[in-house]
């Protein structure tokens, strides 16, 4: 007895059909919209999901230690927290057009790639943590004499010059 076509994974035509040439069964050729679903999937996978996490966290952590500020002082005002979450969304915006920005590099394929989203991240962790230290300064006012402190006190604050605060103006 004579075996029966053999399928291309190798097995017996007795116990598999051969398949036939051609793409496979659900399968079909790649378009244009494939294209730019692994463009996205390619900054997707090149971003570190943990820069994001943490910039986002620090937010939260500063959000909190904001209320507990102000609660500490009795200075909880609605405004200032209203005005401190759209800073906030603020940042979160910057963070979605830094994704957009990877995206249209790798869309253009220029043949460099462009970290943005990590390097906004950096900095949203920067003016994070220099806010949270600002509000633990006034959780715990020691704090303040400490050096690293000093590294974030503006020039008015140390008896010089204009202000130069973290916020931007003091206006």
């Amino acid at each position: 007895m004579t075996p029966g076509p053999v399928a291309r994974d190798g097995r017996n035509g007795i116990f598999s059909e051969a398949t036939p040439p051609g793409p496979s069964v659900g399968t079909r050729a790649q378009g244009p919209d494939d294209r730019k679903e692994s463009h996205m999937a390619t900054v997707l996978e090149r971003v570190d999901p943990s820069a994001v996490l943490v910039a986002l966290a620090l937010m939260g952590l500063d959000i909190v230690l904001g209320i507990a500020g102000a609660v500490k002082e009795k200075d909880v005002q609605s405004s200032k927290m209203r005005e401190g979450l759209w800073h906030k969304c603020g940042s979160i915006g910057l963070i979605v057009l830094a994704f957009a920005l990877e995206y249209a590099v790798d869309r253009v394929d220029l043949g460099v790639v462009f970290p943005g989203v990590v390097i906004v991240c950096a900095y949203i962790c920067l003016m994070e943590v220099g806010s949270c230290l600002e509000n633990l300064v006034v959780l715990n006012p020691q704090l303040a004499d400490n050096p690293i402190m000093r590294v974030f006190s503006s020039k008015e604050e140390r008896g010089g010059g204009p202000a130069a605060t973290m916020g931007g103006s003091n206006a």
